[in-house]
């Protein structure tokens, strides 16, 4: 599919030129606003273009002209996803327009179906026309496949997530261009039905010998000490993952209240997920995440509730829809929403519209959400931009004012968000992790680098990567949500950051890198 949707004629790309004539006012705009790699672009240009070159998130982007103010610019196929400037330079002229780059997971999931938010009455009506006759697009077509009612209460949460197969009319149609498309014929938003991933760096037995992070005997664990005031009484903990198993957290662990939105074999209640890493094997997910947050042997929150909602598969996949499901049912369901933390050790390159109206509607509902920075720091020479990791990447302080559409409202900060960093142990100074993500969209920071939990049988294990040190972080969160019971998660994540411990605590490193520093329960 990725073929059919991506292939281009090379012969068509040129450096093409047009007589130039005096600039004609205006600015410069871009159609469509996201596409993946290897697809076309539009810039309509307020000037006679003369000469134009461009570039994709800084990389050189084949550029060919189509009329004397328009250019199509190609996407380079090794930027990564998530708004990259897109910069075009005629001469002393110069103009950047935001592009987001359909990413790695978009690609991954083939890029052929696509879901669709859309009102109860509405997705009866769409499905109903359109599950046997396509939808006729200009690029090709639309065909209703699927809808699974989230069905919790008002807001997006109680709409329906449709699911459409999309078809282009011709192999040089872009996936941008259909989706951009679509969701100006529904009027509503539209994204791909991505698949996520946990992207654990890796795990080993306690008992076991490696090397991480400068460790060259056994590994050293940074051990997290639970508060001595608050531990989470009353809040609970919602861990969206490959499921947690009972570990010693007592009556606080809600096995009746799991939920398994995956189609894999088990329950919430069991966490199978194992990945081999080189020489280390890495055993569970979620449930060393979970212990992290609240066991009540070393945990954060040791009288916060866990409820385990199972959002990823075996194989550390997560289905964007899954993820989708698995937070309106954690906001909107069983508890209030204030005193609900979610936690999100999962992530991709690329924002989704729908992923975002959810969680805004749950912060502003009154949860707080901790999610992965993400691992891939060590990684970003592989590809030229920005370098983003999703949902983490919402709570970024600057937002992204140029994320824009004429049939959604753009992207804003989320301000009960948080984005969690790992921290790695360097004698007695903690530094971010080589592999921990940077950027505004860093909030807090927590032991990540080598940390010591439970695998799913309750044995001893180290883990490393930012998934593990937002378990930290929900546990951190549940506390200061118990100390301030009618404060707003805005509130509570600008006191979070402003106890967090920098120079005190041995933590060096900028803002970009570790946030506000290390997490500190109240």
């Amino acid at each position: 599919m990725r073929a059919m949707l991506l292939a281009f004629s090379l012969a068509l790309w040129s450096c093409g030129t047009t007589t130039p004539s005096p600039p004609s006012g205006g600015t410069a705009s871009l159609s469509p606003q996201r596409a993946t790699w290897d697809e076309t672009v539009t810039v309509t240009l307020p000037w006679s273009a003369s000469g134009v070159s461009a570039t994709v998130g800084g990389k050189a982007a084949a550029v060919r002209a189509t009329s004397p103010t328009t250019v199509e610019v190609r996407v380079p196929s090794d930027v990564w996803g998530g708004p990259q400037d897109v910069v075009v330079t005629d001469g002393a002229r110069r103009e950047t327009l935001n592009l987001t780059v359909l990413g790695a997971d978009v690609v991954a999931s083939g890029g052929n179906t696509v879901i669709v938010l859309v009102e109860r009455g509405a997705a009866d009506t769409l499905a109903s026309k359109y599950s046997k006759t396509p939808l006729a697009l200009p690029s090709g077509s639309a065909l209703v496949s699927g809808k699974t009612p989230l069905g919790f209460g008002n807001g997006p949460c109680g709409q329906t997530l449709l699911q459409l197969q999309i078809a282009p009319s011709g192999p040089s149609v872009g996936l941008g261009h259909l989706l951009d498309e679509l969701a100006t014929e529904l009027g509503r938003a539209v994204g791909t039905a991505a698949v996520l991933g946990i992207d654990p760096r890796s795990g080993w037995p306690a008992s076991a010998a490696s090397s991480f992070e400068g460790d060259v005997t056994a590994p050293r664990p940074l051990v997290v000490s639970a508060p001595a005031s608050f531990s989470g009484q009353g809040v609970t903990i919602a861990v969206l993952d490959t499921g947690v198993t009972p570990l010693s957290f007592g009556n606080r662990y809600l096995s009746a209240l799991a939920r398994d939105f995956t189609s894999s074999v088990g329950s919430a209640t069991t966490d199978p997920f194992t990945r081999t890493l080189g020489k280390d094997v890495v055993q569970g997910h979620g449930s060393p995440i979970a212990a992290l947050a609240a066991d009540g042997k070393i945990g954060v929150a040791t009288s916060a509730n866990v409820w385990p909602l199972k959002v990823c598969g075996p194989d550390g996949q997560c289905q964007l829809e899954n993820i989708i499901r698995g937070v309106c049912a954690a906001t909107t369901g069983q508890f209030p929403a204030n005193r609900v933390v979610l936690n999100l050790s999962l992530g991709s390159d690329t924002p989704s519209e729908i992923l975002y109206t959810v969680l805004q509607d749950a912060v502003a509902r009154g949860a707080l959400v901790a999610a992965a920075a993400g691992n891939a720091w060590n990684e970003r020479g592989t590809r030229a931009g920005a370098l983003y990791h999703y949902p983490a990447a919402f709570s970024g302080e600057s937002g992204l004012p140029r994320y824009t559409r004429t049939y959604a409202p753009p992207f804003a900060t989320i301000k009960g968000v948080v984005g969690v960093g790992a921290l790695r142990g360097d004698g007695s100074t903690l530094t971010a992790a080589s592999f921990s993500e940077r950027g505004d969209f860093v909030g807090l920071s927590a032991p990540g680098g080598n940390v010591s939990s439970l695998d799913p049988n309750g044995l001893e294990g180290r883990y490393v990567g930012t998934s593990f040190a937002t378990g930290v972080v929900s546990g951190a969160l549940a506390a200061w949500r118990e100390a301030r019971p009618a404060a707003t998660p805005e509130s509570i994540v600008v006191e979070a950051r402003r106890a967090a411990c920098t120079a005190a605590c041995g933590v060096s490193g900028s803002t970009s890198d570790v946030g506000s520093g290390l997490v500190r329960a109240p």
